[in-house]
């Protein structure tokens, strides 16, 4: 099913069991201490501080997304939140993102457990990937199941970005195809 608008009211809605922690949400939200010393004095009870916080962050951010929220509930170990959102957000990701087409892109990397490190991948995922599979194909597919699966930040620009960084020019090349299909309109290798 398709995701809800990222209106307050859905924000809330999705994220009300973490209400006791709305300092912590606005501090992953990159909320001001000011700001969030502001809301304390002005609400006197959880909800309406969760509430004004998140009010707060729509009005001035100017590209919100679910998958902002997602990352900020991971942070603060809010994995079920998390998990329930990731249930909906997760079909907005790009069509050309499968397993498929990632492990495709990545097979020249000769670096696997670097490419896991700097997808942000926990290190202790990619030691039971290492000590699940005996090639290093097998070890590529699983470590980027994972990510697409578990990552708040998925998109071919961002592997581009680490591929760059790790100067896999080949891995690059087969990114491009597909950042051509991509609603990333603009990122193009050229300003990575």
């Amino acid at each position: 099913s398709k995701a809800p608008r990222l209106t307050a009211a859905n924000v809330l809605k999705a994220v009300k069991g973490v209400a006791r922690d709305w300092e912590r949400l606005g501090i992953w939200l990159g909320i001001p201490e000011s700001t969030r010393d502001d809301i304390e004095q002005h609400h006197s009870d959880d909800r309406g501080r969760l509430e004004a916080i998140i009010e707060h962050w729509l009005k001035v951010n100017p590209s919100p997304t679910w998958r902002r929220v997602i990352r900020a509930l991971d942070e603060m170990e809010e994995y079920r939140t998390a998990d329930s959102i990731r249930q909906y957000a997760e079909p907005l990701t790009d069509p050309t993102l499968t397993l498929h087409n990632v492990t495709t892109v990545v097979a020249p990397v000769r670096d696997w457990e670097l490419l896991g490190s700097c997808l942000g991948v926990p290190w202790d995922n990619r030691s039971e990937i290492d000590s699940k599979y005996s090639t290093d194909e097998k070890e590529k597919e699983a470590l980027m199941d994972y990510w697409l699966r578990c990552s708040p930040m998925v998109s071919w620009g961002r592997l581009a970005g680490e591929l760059h960084f790790m100067e896999e020019k080949q891995s690059l090349q087969l990114v491009q195809r597909y950042l051509k299909k991509t609603s990333e309109p603009t990122l193009t290798l050229h300003n990575l």
